[in-house]
């Protein structure tokens, strides 16, 4: 049994109370959502409904309830329309609530997860770089979440997540250490890191930056003779806003929502990135020369 999964890890590192997770699921597999609507649906929830007032204190906030927005879980639209006099609102999800709304609604049922696929192929793909850019956003959500639950890092409340998760990315460049002390659970994350170190450095290939000097240590090109590598067609996409750097603003019609910028590290490293990188330096060679040749 798998236990590092998407949906067990989303769940651990953003424990939401089961009514605040019902009216991100709406969201989620809707795209977006009034208050209305998402009452419509959170009211006949069997574990714990709620009503339109109920639906709004959670969005919002108050002295008693933690707000959605005020948490970075949502984003708020103000729509060109008005219902009895009132300005209609729409609610989207953020990075935040995307990442979040794993633990509740699969990917394949994850209408806000879905738009930020389909935002980034209309600005960066190639005949057969679709499906890649799916598989690398979801390798590198595994690869921070699996971080996180490892250490037992709950971020339910924190603020400025997607400065967190770019830290995150930006640190782990050159080395990552995390205590891992269950057997399988290393094996599964090294078997997760491998997989990102092999669709990081195609990241790079397609956005045209194989050189040696790259910056990201993590990237496996400064091991790899590149002259019978195929080219790629059109490398000048935004490869690094819309695909890298996709949980800057999940919504591309809004502007970046602000979040958090802490992280808690372990203090016994058992597992290296680079150390780990370089015993199956071969292997993953392997494994990228194999994959990139789809690209050819």
């Amino acid at each position: 049994m798998t236990i590092l999964t998407l949906r067990k890890m989303s769940a651990f590192v953003y424990a939401l109370p089961i009514e605040y997770q019902n009216i991100i699921k709406y969201i989620a597999e809707h795209g977006y959502g009034n208050i209305t609507n998402i009452a419509k649906y959170t009211k006949n929830s069997e574990n714990y409904p709620l009503e339109r007032w109920a639906v709004k204190k959670r969005i919002y906030g108050t002295s008693r309830f933690q707000g959605l927005l005020d948490t970075d879980y949502v984003i708020e639209k103000l729509e060109n329309k008005y219902r009895y006099k009132k300005q209609e609102r729409t609610f989207y999800l953020t990075s935040k609530g995307i990442i979040a709304s794993l633990a509740t609604t699969p990917l394949k049922n994850n209408i806000s997860f879905k738009k930020i696929i389909e935002f980034a192929n209309n600005h960066t793909k190639g005949k057969n770089q679709s499906k890649f850019i799916e598989e690398f956003i979801i390798s590198q959500l595994k690869y921070f979440l699996a971080y996180q639950y490892i250490q037992g890092t709950q971020l339910t409340w924190q603020k400025n997540a997607w400065e967190m998760y770019s830290k995150f990315l930006s640190d782990s460049e050159f080395a990552l250490d995390v205590e891992i002390k269950d057997k399988k659970i290393m094996s599964e994350f090294r078997k997760l890191f491998e997989d990102y170190v092999v669709l990081r450095s195609i990241y790079y290939f397609l956005g045209g930056k194989t050189s040696k000097d790259t910056y990201c240590n993590i990237a496996l090109w400064k091991y790899i003779d590149k002259s019978n590598l195929p080219k790629v067609k059109e490398k000048n996409k935004a490869w690094d806003d819309f695909v890298f750097q996709w949980f800057v603003s999940p919504q591309p019609q809004f502007s970046t929502s602000e979040e958090f910028s802490r992280m808690n590290r372990s203090d016994i490293p058992e597992f290296v990135a680079d150390q780990h990188m370089f015993t199956k330096e071969k292997e993953l060679k392997k494994r990228l020369l194999k994959k990139i040749k789809k690209f050819n």
